[in-house]
């Protein structure tokens, strides 16, 4: 099993944003401003966390990080507006012999179980879960689905010169609330770096993931398995939050091995990752 490489180009990108310094930067900047609505393990207290939604989509699990005591009521968000209420059904006790954190391996995972009563969950599918004190905090956003359409010029021209860069593909990803799109590009190589974007474009400023393709493994070039080609049907954006000006998303993105999640806060001019969590998925 194997991460995507999700590190930031050094040498070539030292005065870009993303270069490895900003990142640490803007890192403690995030934690610095964010921890008093974020999860927190170390105090005990719970805010976020990534879970499993059931083949029915009436329940789902947490299958990470289950030290933290959870609260019995909890929220889904689920690219709408509106938190799905969610309370606690049992903690299952189980060994899960093949790591597999699937649908079809419900069972056999060990974790807290949360029901939805009202609305039905999207199956099988990796779902943010939230506080009741971080929606005080945190207004989820409608996320409406563009397709991978190509960016416009205008916007492409926007990505080039902060970057100083040359766009080579581009897909629009969704809408996040009245105006924000995401959008992933891929830049033309540069000294036989192969270097993809996860952008948040807002009218006023533009903020960035990258992720850095390794050409030494043929085949496994960004995620284990991809072919050598860059595929954006594999990302998911999972749910969208405004806060105070500011805007926090979480993300899904699939694999041959499994699904890698993140919930971001907006720092500058980056997506600064603040949740992770993997949910491997072999093929059986």
């Amino acid at each position: 099993m194997r991460l995507p490489h999700i590190i930031v180009l050094v040498l070539l990108l030292t005065n870009l944003p993303g270069c490895s310094k900003t990142r640490d930067r803007a890192s403690d900047q995030a934690r610095q401003s964010v921890d008093s609505t974020m999860s927190d393990s170390r105090s005990g207290t719970f805010e976020t966390a990534f879970g499993l939604s059931c083949l029915s989509g009436d329940s789902l699990i947490l299958f990470e990080d289950n030290s933290r005591p959870a609260p019995t009521s909890l929220y889904a968000v689920c690219q709408t507006e509106q938190p799905i209420p969610l309370s606690f059904l049992r903690h299952q006790q189980a060994e899960n012999r093949s790591g597999r954190i699937t649908a079809r391996n419900f069972q056999s995972i060990p974790g807290p179980i949360f029901l939805s009563h009202e609305y039905s969950l999207p199956p099988d599918q990796t779902i943010l879960i939230v506080s009741s004190h971080f929606l005080a905090h945190h207004r989820p956003l409608l996320v409406g689905d563009l397709g991978c359409v190509p960016l416009d010029t205008m916007t492409i021209r926007r990505i080039e010169t902060e970057r100083r860069l040359r766009v080579q593909f581009s897909w629009t990803l969704c809408r996040l609330g009245p105006s924000a799109r995401m959008a992933l590009v891929q830049y033309l190589p540069a000294d036989s770096a192969q270097l993809v974007s996860l952008v948040l474009i807002r009218t006023e400023s533009l903020a960035f993931e990258d992720y850095i393709g390794d050409r030494s493994e043929e085949g496994s070039v960004w995620r284990v398995d991809d072919g050598g080609a860059f595929n954006p049907h594999e990302f998911r954006i999972i749910a969208a939050f405004d806060s105070v000006g500011s805007l926090s998303i979480a993300r899904s993105w699939a694999g041959q091995e499994g699904d890698n999640a993140v919930l971001y806060s907006v720092v500058g001019k980056q997506l600064v990752p603040i949740l992770t969590a993997y949910r491997y998925w072999a093929p059986e």
